[in-house]
Order: C-alpha cells, then sequence, then structure tokens
C-alpha cells in the first residue's frame, strides 16, 4: 500500500504531512481498525472535514462553557470579586481582579469564539503582589480575594477545551483527508485479497460475519439462542458496539444477560472499546427492571489504605451529576472488607528511588539500582527473594530489570515478559524442531543454521541462499545440501556437513519418538546446552531446561502436534512465564495488570516515570473520524486530534 501511494497522483501529498514510518503505522492502524474506520468513511465526507471539527468543537466548548459558568464554587468566586473591591485603585491584586470581572462580563448575544476569547483572560490571572494596606479587611481580605481568583483561574484552565481553536495543523490534515481515504480505501481491497487467498478471517471479521450470520438467517439465531439459558459477560466496559450487538442479538430475552464490568476500568479504544456501550447497557437492563447491583466492598486493601484512596480519588473523578457526559466514570467510593492492615509492618513504608542521568541510560541505572537494593533487603532485613515483586506498566520494561537482576546475581522469575516462546534460545530450538520435523522448510531451516547450534555466518548463508535463487530449478535449500552443492569456505562446509547428517537421521526419527527425545538428541549432540553456559546466559540454559521438561510432560509424540500447541499459545496471546532461577527464591517481573489480587511484601514500582501512555499519534472516533496529531517543529498539534484525545 506504501508503495501504491507513492505512486498514485492525489495520494503524494500525505508525504509532506507524515514521513515514510508514520504513514506505515498510519496504514497498519486503518487497517486494525478498518471496520470502525469504513464507517466514519461512509459518514463523514473527507471534502467537509475541518467544518465537522469546527461544529465539534463548538459544540463541546459551549458545554464545557455552560458547566462553567453553572459551577457554584465558580460563582461564589465572581461574588467574591464583585462585593471585595479594593481601596486603592492601582493596587496589583486590585488590578487582577478587575480584569477577572471583565473577562466575566460576557455579552449573551456575542458569537462562543469572541466569548471564549474574553474568558481566556482568566488564565492569566497573576496572584502575585498586593498589599494589605490597600484593602479596607486588611490581610484578611487581601487572601479572601486571592482565593477567589486562583478558583476561577484554576476552574477555566481545568475546562481544557475553552482555550482550543483550530489551527494550520488541522488545515492540513483536513486538506490530506481525501488522500488518507483513498490510500485506506486502496489499502482494505488490498488486505481483503490477501485475506481471500488465504482463506483467512481477521477478528473484526469474526465480529461482522457472526452479526451477519445472526441477521441474515433467523433460524440459526433461533438455534444459538435456544443453547443460551444465560449469558455471562465480564469486562464489559472493554466491549464495542458491535460487540453488544452480537450479544444483544445471542441474547434477547430479559432475564438471561448477567454483564459484569467497572467504567473506571475501561482500556478505551483498544479494539473500539468504548465505555458508552457498557453505560447505555447499563441504563437499558436498569429500564427493563433487571438488577443493577453495585460491588463496592473491596478485600484487596485495609480500611486506611482505601479512605486514602477515597480521598485522593473523590475530587479527581467528580460525581454523578445530570450533566455528566457518557464517557465519564463519576467517583464510587469502596469500602473495606474484614481485612485489617498487618500489625507488623516498620517504617519507612515507601522508598523513592530517582534515577539522574539522560534519558536513554535513566532506566538501566534505575534498574541497577534497585537490584542492588533488593539484595541489600535480603541480607539486611531477612527478606527472601520470594517475598519481592518488580511490577511494571508495561512488558517493555522487563528486559532492563532482568539485565540488571542477571548483573547482580539476584534470581527472577518473569511471570509475564515478551513471552518465554519469544526467547532467542527458545526460538532456536523452536527453528530447529521445524527444520527436523520438514527439512524442506527454507526458512525454519536457515534459523537452525543461523543458530549457535551451527553458527553459520550471514555471508555463508547468503551465498547459499544466492545460489539457490540463481539456479531457478524450484529445489528447496535442503534438496542442494543433500547434493552437496554448498557454496561455503571449508571451516564452515564442515559444520555445514554435520548439521545436514543430523537434521537427516533426527528427521528419520521423528514421529516414531517423542519430541522431547528428539530435542534431548538434537541439544546434546550440538551441545547446545554448553554453547550458552561458556556464553554466560544462565537464563537461557533455565528456559531450555523448562521447555524440555514441558514437551517431556507433554506426552507428545509428533513434533507438528508440540508446535501447533506452541504456536497456539503465542497466537493467543497467553504468557508463557520462564523459568525460575536457582537459590533462595526468585524476585517475581510482572506486569501491574498480571499483579492483580497478589501480594508481596516488597513490591517495586519498576519504571515508574514511563510516558508509555502519551498516546497514540492517530486517533480513530467515531464522532470526529481519522485524526491525525500532524506535530509541527514546534510540538503543536492538530486541534481536532486534541479534542478527540480528550473525550
Amino acid at each position: 500500500a506504501l508503495t501504491w501511494a507513492v505512486a498514485d497522483a492525489p495520494v503524494p501529498p500525505l508525504l509532506n504531512l507524515l514521513r515514510e514510518r508514520p504513514l506505515q503505522e498510519l496504514i497498519t492502524l486503518l487497517l486494525q481498525k478498518r471496520l470502525a474506520v469504513q464507517d466514519v468513511v461512509d459518514q463523514l465526507p473527507a471534502e467537509s472535514i475541518h467544518a465537522h471539527w469546527q461544529a465539534q468543537l463548538d459544540a463541546r466548548q459551549a458545554e464545557q462553557l455552560a458547566q462553567l459558568l453553572a459551577d457554584p464554587a465558580f460563582a461564589a468566586a465572581r461574588r467574591c470579586l464583585e462585593n471585595n473591591p479594593a481601596a486603592v485603585p492601582d493596587d496589583k491584586c486590585e488590578v487582577q481582579r478587575r480584569l477577572a470581572l471583565a473577562a466575566l462580563d460576557l455579552p449573551p448575544a456575542a458569537p462562543l469564539a469572541d466569548r471564549l476569547r474574553q474568558l481566556a483572560g482568566l488564565a492569566a490571572i497573576n496572584l502575585v503582589g498586593g498589599s494589605q494596606k490597600s484593602w479596607p479587611g486588611g490581610k484578611a481580605q487581601l487572601a479572601e480575594v486571592k482565593e477567589a481568583l486562583r478558583c476561577l483561574r484554576e476552574a477555566f484552565r481545568a475546562q481544557t477545551l475553552l482555550g482550543l481553536r483550530l489551527n494550520d495543523r488541522d488545515t492540513a490534515v483536513a486538506a490530506a483527508m481525501p488522500a488518507i481515504y483513498r490510500l485506506f480505501r486502496h489499502a482494505a481491497q488490498v488486505y481483503g485479497r490477501l485475506k481471500a487467498e488465504r482463506d483467512a478471517l481477521d477478528f473484526d471479521d469474526l465480529e461482522a460475519l457472526a452479526i451477519r450470520l445472526l441477521e441474515t438467517f433467523p433460524a440459526a439465531a433461533g438455534y444459538w439462542q435456544g443453547q443460551i439459558a444465560a449469558l455471562l459477560v465480564d469486562e464489559f466496559q472493554d466491549t464495542n458496539a458491535r460487540q453488544a450487538r452480537l450479544i444483544r442479538l445471542l441474547c434477547p430475552e430479559a432475564g438471561k444477560l448477567f454483564i459484569v464490568g467497572d467504567a473506571k476500568q475501561s482500556i478505551y479504544r483498544f479494539r473500539g472499546a468504548d465505555v458508552t456501550v457498557f453505560a447505555a447497557e447499563k441504563a437499558q437492563i436498569g429500564g427493563a427492571q433487571g438488577a443493577l447491583i453495585d460491588l463496592d466492598t473491596s478485600y484487596r486493601a485495609h480500611a486506611r489504605l482505601l479512605s486514602d484512596m477515597n480521598a485522593l480519588l473523590a475530587p479527581v473523578l467528580g460525581a454523578d451529576t445530570p450533566d455528566r457526559p457518557p464517557w465519564v466514570a463519576p467517583f464510587a467510593p469502596l469500602a473495606p472488607g474484614d481485612k485489617a492492615a498487618a500489625a507488623d509492618l516498620a517504617a519507612p513504608f515507601v522508598e523513592f528511588h530517582l534515577a539522574v542521568g539522560k534519558k536513554d541510560d535513566a532506566l538501566p541505572t534505575a534498574a541497577a539500582a534497585l537490584a542492588a537494593r533488593l539484595a541489600r533487603l535480603r541480607q539486611e532485613a531477612g527478606f527472601d527473594y520470594d517475598d519481592m515483586a518488580i511490577l511494571c506498566r508495561t512488558s517493555g520494561a522487563f528486559r532492563y530489570y532482568e539485565d540488571a537482576l542477571d548483573a547482580a546475581g539476584v534470581p527472577y522469575l518473569t511471570v509475564a515478559g515478551k513471552g518465554f516462546y519469544d526467547r532467542p534460545e527458545i526460538r532456536d530450538l523452536l527453528n530447529a524442531l521445524r527444520a527436523i520435523a520438514d527439512p524442506h522448510d527454507d526458512l525454519a531451516l536457515v534459523g537452525l543454521l543461523r543458530s549457535p547450534a551451527v553458527g553459520l555466518s550471514d555471508g555463508a548463508l547468503y551465498r547459499l541462499l544466492a545460489a539457490r535463487q540463481a539456479a531457478a530449478d524450484g529445489r528447496s535449500l535442503w534438496q542442494r545440501l543433500l547434493a552437496g552443492e554448498a557454496p561455503v569456505e571449508a571451516d564452515e562446509a564442515a559444520r555445514l556437513k554435520t548439521a545436514v547428517a543430523l537434521i537427516a537421521d533426527l528427521h528419520q526419527q521423528a514421529g516414531r519418538i517423542p519430541v522431547a527425545d528428539v530435542c534431548k538428541q538434537f541439544l546434546d549432540r550440538t551441545h547446545y546446552r554448553a554453547i550458552l553456559r561458556r556464553a554466560g546466559q544462565p537464563r537461557a540454559l533455565r528456559n531450555v531446561a523448562k521447555l524440555l521438561t514441558d514437551i517431556h510432560g507433554s506426552e507428545l509424540v509428533g513434533i507438528g502436534e508440540f508446535l501447533e500447541y506452541a504456536q497456539a499459545l503465542r497466537d493467543s496471546g497467553s504468557r508463557e512465564g520462564e523459568a525460575r532461577g536457582t537459590g533462595a527464591g526468585a524476585v517475581q517481573i510482572m506486569s501491574i495488570h498480571a499483579a492483580k489480587g497478589l501480594e508481596f511484601p516488597v513490591v517495586a514500582l519498576g519504571d515508574a516515570g514511563s510516558d508509555s501512555h502519551r498516546g497514540a499519534e492517530v486517533l480513530i472516533d467515531a464522532g470526529l473520524g481519522i485524526l491525525l496529531a500532524a506535530k509541527d517543529d514546534d510540538g503543536l498539534r492538530a486541534a481536532g486530534y486534541e479534542l478527540g484525545a480528550a473525550l
């Protein structure tokens, strides 16, 4: 699609807005969310998108302005300023008081844009200066006026949309929108053709086709509805409109649907997740006299912690008011269960460690410091490594802590990382098994030959593949190797000959002996474990041993069966933990999400300074369309994107 985009006349201007990599990411995102994008393309004409953004921004700003002016605290602060003039007109605080009142003197009939420009004066309120001698009430009156000014300023700043204006980035994105639509249609066409050639369906297809089946064929819908006595759906806050529609098609009868969800936990926009779907379903169930049950008792935290969290979150999330937008979850306090705080806790309960340095080396530095601190805690405070856990926001930070713990000699267990089956040593062995099962699989064979088990150089592999391509006789790389056609140097030719003999021998045994025996022979005859030991990779050795144990425990004979099992785990998103280290337990490394419900005496929050949630550069919004950040050199983003990110 990118090659086509460069060649197609209406599309190349996109390259003035997006570099090659962001353009690739845009194409990928459009395809990942193609059903939602198709709805946008069908409903929002590209030629009028700028006017549409302006209308949507006006509507949201009008809502926020009405909320601001109706806020009791805001109104009280305004009355305070009106009723408390200074005795000295040129007092600095008095000047700010008059400026604030002028900003609030909004002509009702003035256009919205003019009213917002006038009100923006509140954001510039300066609280520095002012003499108590200038005020009849002295110090107390001055403090009261300053507090009212601060309240007005912060209240205005909190309404983030009020200062937003469409800018030249929006103009550029809107001008490129016809090309983006054209690019999407072409990419979707190519993607659809490739799926058809492979008889493949993606996740969106599964949803859309299931809905089409149930809506088009009443008999099929009736059959599946009859199979369901009760339908239970967990994490409903993460559903999208299509999934909710599918659920209702499967379970239209009242009294059969049971959903559980928490709007505050919604992973908004993931696979189209829309918390407003949850709110609508909740309202529908309540309207049909269904039971709405609040689960507001927590058994995961003691009373003191819950009290502090309630006090912290109440002003952040706000109350459930009639004008609350449907996508905003209101505050709901939690009550403690029967769990009391541990009696043997000793201060300090919390330690803060700051890694100072360049951004690139801050995380490795922090990881090394944490590894050293955990080792000291074991030595000085009597904790075992089993008592310790490192929790990270994302798995991308795991490797830094793994490397630091390795360097410090601290055993650890990665509970959910990039994945056990994605470790280099495990990929090597899976490639070996694939090549043994089917030596004509060139990709698996090259992976095996390049691995430390054989150790062919990239140059040798290039010459082998170049010779195969030049011959163009349809023979696989394996057939050429069996025929002795290997244009490589003498030392590598010897290793290649040994590898070919080994693969041929194990291929003959495959299917006749258990997979575990095939794998063990491969490890022994290639001295793979000795290679890892000599390279100082104890972690890799543990993982190899774990894989061998897992294969043996599976009792599978066919290599293909085991490979299908391993691939199914990877495709499903399941994360197999790595091998546990030896010694007195192991520090566990996991995501914060994976740690839910677990307890550890010592918990470290790793990579706390991560900005991984800063947001994507492209958003797909049902009401606003395709939104590009399109940052300029000064960091200014398109206002349409900022609007979408705020909703």
